[in-house]
């Protein structure tokens, strides 16, 4: 990636919410429609999201979109529980979960979930 674009955006709560469901409902209406098309047939189930997302940068946009949300979402519940029952260090604990951070199955980067954690 040469250049990257940093967006910071604060939302409420109940609008980032709002938000992630309706970016989360458009992302997999749009994967829909694309998943049984011919030129997509040949491409293993496992393989076909990763193959769609790779023609439609938008929607590959709006996938990391949506997993730098759910995250920013996540956040104060995850310091809430650790604050009541934390037997590892924080950092610790942020490196795991954005490692594994996934929006309904689609799988993402690390590297490319930037949250701004100000």
């Amino acid at each position: 990636m040469e250049k990257a674009v940093f967006i910071e955006l604060k939302l409420e709560p109940k609008l980032a919410e709002a938000l992630l469901l309706h970016l989360r409902q458009e992302l997999r209406s749009a994967i829909q429609q694309q998943w049984h098309a011919a030129r997509y047939l040949s491409i293993p189930e496992t393989s076909r999201c990763g193959a769609i997302l790779r023609d439609a940068p938008h929607l590959a946009a709006q996938k990391k979109t949506l997993g730098a949300l759910k995250a920013a979402l996540d956040r104060p519940r995850r310091e809430a529980s650790l604050s009541r029952s934390c037997t590892f260090p924080w950092t610790e604990f942020q490196r795991n979960e954005v490692d594994s951070a996934s929006v309904d199955g689609f799988a993402h980067d690390a590297s490319t979930l930037a949250v701004h954690r100000g």
